[in-house]
Order: structure tokens, then C-alpha cells, then sequence
């Protein structure tokens, strides 16, 4: 809802008043949203059980998913930072 909303009212004005940058943020704003979506519940919690997006081996995507639990359950100070969603500390690609 967080980003529905707003995308949809964007979308709906921008095609109403032919505004295009409306247009531009609210699609931004559902590609957002629907990244979220499948990285962060799908992919890293698992809340849907999609069997090729399960288990994957890729370092990139291994090292999100280390910098997300870090994130969550951290051990130090320093795993409590604030991460963005695909960008993290260096130090979770080398484990």
C-alpha cells in the first residue's frame, strides 16, 4: 500500500492532465516497488515459494541476502546499519 497508492494516483493524474513526468515517477515507483517485492519477500524471506528464485547461488545475490540478515539480526554495531536494498558494506561479498 505504501507504494501503491502513490503510484497509482501519480499514474492516474499523469494520464488524465497528459503529464509525463506523473507518468515517469509512478511507473518509477511500481519498478521500485515490484523490485522490493521480489528481492526482499520473495527471494531473501521467502515468502512465496518460487523454486528457481529459491537457493540461488549467485554471489551478488548470496551477499544481499548475508547483508539483509546482518541487517536484521546483527551481531555488532555495525550490522545495524541502514543498507539500500541492492547496496551494501563490501565486507558481505567476502564471506
Amino acid at each position: 500500500m505504501v507504494y501503491a497508492i502513490p503510484a497509482i494516483v501519480l499514474l492516474i493524474a499523469g494520464f488524465y492532465f497528459n503529464i509525463v513526468f506523473l507518468i515517469a515517477a509512478g511507473i518509477g515507483i511500481s519498478l521500485y516497488g515490484t523490485t522490493y517485492f521480489v528481492i526482499h519477500d520473495i527471494i531473501i524471506h521467502q515468502r512465496l515459494k518460487i523454486r528457481f528464485l529459491m537457493n540461488i547461488k549467485n554471489q551478488y545475490i548470496q551477499s544481499v541476502i548475508r547483508a539483509h540478515l546482518a541487517h536484521h539480526r546483527g551481531k555488532n554495531i555495525r550490522d545495524f546499519d541502514n543498507y539500500g536494498l541492492l547496496i551494501f558494506q563490501r565486507r558481505f561479498f567476502k564471506k
